[in-house]
Protein backbone atom coordinates (compact mmCIF):
# COMPACT_ATOMS: atom_id res chain seq x y z
CA UNK A 1 0.00 0.00 0.00
CA UNK A 2 2.64 2.37 1.10
CA UNK A 3 4.89 1.34 -1.79
CA UNK A 4 1.46 2.47 -4.37
CA UNK A 5 1.15 6.23 -2.34
CA UNK A 6 4.54 6.55 -3.09
CA UNK A 7 4.29 5.60 -7.22
CA UNK A 8 0.98 7.97 -7.19
CA UNK A 9 2.95 10.71 -5.20
CA UNK A 10 6.19 10.38 -8.06
CA UNK A 11 3.53 10.33 -10.91
CA UNK A 12 1.74 13.84 -9.58
CA UNK A 13 5.05 15.94 -9.55
CA UNK A 14 6.14 14.00 -12.90
CA UNK A 15 2.62 15.83 -14.09
CA UNK A 16 3.27 18.90 -12.55
CA UNK A 17 6.54 19.18 -14.21
CA UNK A 18 5.42 18.64 -17.47
CA UNK A 19 2.37 20.93 -17.08
CA UNK A 20 5.12 23.17 -15.72
CA UNK A 21 7.55 23.07 -18.78
CA UNK A 22 4.33 23.20 -21.47
CA UNK A 23 3.09 26.80 -19.84
CA UNK A 24 6.31 28.21 -19.03
CA UNK A 25 7.16 29.62 -23.10
CA UNK A 26 3.75 30.96 -22.92
CA UNK A 27 4.27 32.97 -19.77
CA UNK A 28 7.66 33.80 -20.18
CA UNK A 29 6.48 35.41 -23.96
CA UNK A 30 3.48 37.17 -22.05
CA UNK A 31 5.54 38.44 -19.20
CA UNK A 32 7.68 40.09 -22.18
CA UNK A 33 5.12 41.59 -24.56
CA UNK A 34 3.73 43.38 -21.46
CA UNK A 35 7.35 44.96 -20.52
CA UNK A 36 7.70 45.64 -23.74
CA UNK A 37 3.86 47.30 -24.33
CA UNK A 38 5.04 49.59 -21.03
CA UNK A 39 8.47 50.50 -23.12
CA UNK A 40 6.46 51.38 -26.21
CA UNK A 41 4.16 53.85 -24.10
CA UNK A 42 6.43 55.12 -22.47
CA UNK A 43 8.78 55.99 -25.69
CA UNK A 44 5.17 57.24 -27.10
CA UNK A 45 4.78 59.65 -23.86
CA UNK A 46 8.55 60.72 -23.94
CA UNK A 47 8.45 61.56 -28.01
CA UNK A 48 4.89 63.36 -27.63
CA UNK A 49 6.58 65.58 -24.83
CA UNK A 50 9.91 66.02 -26.80
CA UNK A 51 7.49 67.17 -29.68
CA UNK A 52 5.75 69.88 -27.70
CA UNK A 53 9.05 71.31 -25.89
CA UNK A 54 10.69 71.61 -29.50
CA UNK A 55 7.50 73.14 -31.08
CA UNK A 56 7.09 75.81 -27.75
CA UNK A 57 10.61 76.52 -28.64
CA UNK A 58 10.13 77.23 -32.07
CA UNK A 59 7.22 79.27 -32.45
CA UNK A 60 8.76 82.10 -30.67
CA UNK A 61 11.60 82.25 -33.05
CA UNK A 62 11.78 85.19 -35.51
CA UNK A 63 12.34 82.93 -38.84
CA UNK A 64 11.72 79.18 -39.88
CA UNK A 65 15.24 78.35 -40.36
CA UNK A 66 16.13 80.07 -36.51
CA UNK A 67 12.72 77.51 -35.75
CA UNK A 68 14.25 74.50 -37.41
CA UNK A 69 17.70 74.71 -35.32
CA UNK A 70 16.04 75.85 -31.87
CA UNK A 71 13.55 73.10 -31.92
CA UNK A 72 15.58 70.47 -32.97
CA UNK A 73 18.41 71.09 -30.42
CA UNK A 74 15.37 71.42 -27.89
CA UNK A 75 14.25 68.13 -29.02
CA UNK A 76 18.05 66.15 -28.53
CA UNK A 77 18.25 68.02 -25.50
CA UNK A 78 15.12 66.64 -24.18
CA UNK A 79 15.57 62.76 -25.24
CA UNK A 80 19.24 63.60 -24.41
CA UNK A 81 18.47 62.89 -20.30
CA UNK A 82 15.97 60.04 -20.66
CA UNK A 83 17.11 56.44 -19.97
CA UNK A 84 15.45 53.61 -22.27
CA UNK A 85 16.13 56.10 -25.47
CA UNK A 86 18.60 55.88 -28.06
CA UNK A 87 19.49 59.93 -29.03
CA UNK A 88 20.77 58.63 -32.44
CA UNK A 89 17.37 56.80 -33.50
CA UNK A 90 15.11 60.06 -32.71
CA UNK A 91 14.66 62.24 -36.20
CA UNK A 92 12.81 65.04 -35.72
CA UNK A 93 11.38 67.60 -38.67
CA UNK A 94 9.84 71.14 -38.06
CA UNK A 95 7.88 72.38 -40.65
CA UNK A 96 5.69 75.53 -41.21
CA UNK A 97 3.37 74.22 -44.24
CA UNK A 98 1.74 77.46 -44.63
CA UNK A 99 5.02 79.75 -44.52
CA UNK A 100 6.51 81.60 -41.81
CA UNK A 101 3.32 83.69 -40.98
CA UNK A 102 1.76 84.38 -37.53
CA UNK A 103 -0.78 82.06 -36.42
CA UNK A 104 -0.23 79.80 -39.24
CA UNK A 105 0.66 76.10 -37.73
CA UNK A 106 4.38 75.06 -36.98
CA UNK A 107 4.13 71.02 -37.48
CA UNK A 108 6.47 69.39 -35.38
CA UNK A 109 7.05 65.70 -36.54
CA UNK A 110 9.25 62.93 -34.25
CA UNK A 111 10.17 59.68 -35.64
CA UNK A 112 12.15 56.91 -33.07
CA UNK A 113 12.82 53.31 -34.00
CA UNK A 114 12.78 51.37 -30.75
CA UNK A 115 14.35 48.72 -30.06
CA UNK A 116 12.55 46.13 -28.81
CA UNK A 117 13.09 42.05 -27.13
CA UNK A 118 9.55 40.67 -27.94
CA UNK A 119 6.66 42.14 -30.09
CA UNK A 120 4.04 43.83 -29.10
CA UNK A 121 0.50 43.39 -30.82
CA UNK A 122 -0.81 46.62 -32.63
CA UNK A 123 2.38 47.73 -33.79
CA UNK A 124 3.98 47.93 -36.79
CA UNK A 125 6.99 45.42 -35.42
CA UNK A 126 9.02 44.34 -38.10
CA UNK A 127 9.73 40.65 -39.45
CA UNK A 128 13.73 40.80 -37.64
CA UNK A 129 12.15 41.65 -34.67
CA UNK A 130 15.00 44.17 -34.03
CA UNK A 131 12.68 47.66 -34.02
CA UNK A 132 9.04 49.17 -33.67
CA UNK A 133 8.34 53.18 -34.75
CA UNK A 134 6.98 55.42 -32.45
CA UNK A 135 5.70 58.96 -33.47
CA UNK A 136 4.96 62.15 -31.81
CA UNK A 137 3.66 64.90 -33.55
CA UNK A 138 2.13 68.11 -32.80
CA UNK A 139 1.27 71.45 -34.28
CA UNK A 140 1.64 75.02 -32.59
CA UNK A 141 1.05 78.37 -33.99
CA UNK A 142 3.07 80.17 -34.99
CA UNK A 143 3.49 83.44 -32.42
CA UNK A 144 6.62 85.39 -33.58
CA UNK A 145 6.31 86.55 -37.11
CA UNK A 146 6.43 89.62 -39.36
Amino acid sequence: MLKRARHFQKSKKAQSLAEFALILPVMVMLIGMIISGGQLMFSKLTMQMAAYEGARVGVTQPDLATAQTQGKTTIKNFVKKLPFIEESEVKADISAPNGWVKGEPLDVNITYNMKTLFPVPGTNWDRSGSSATVLGNIQLSIENAP
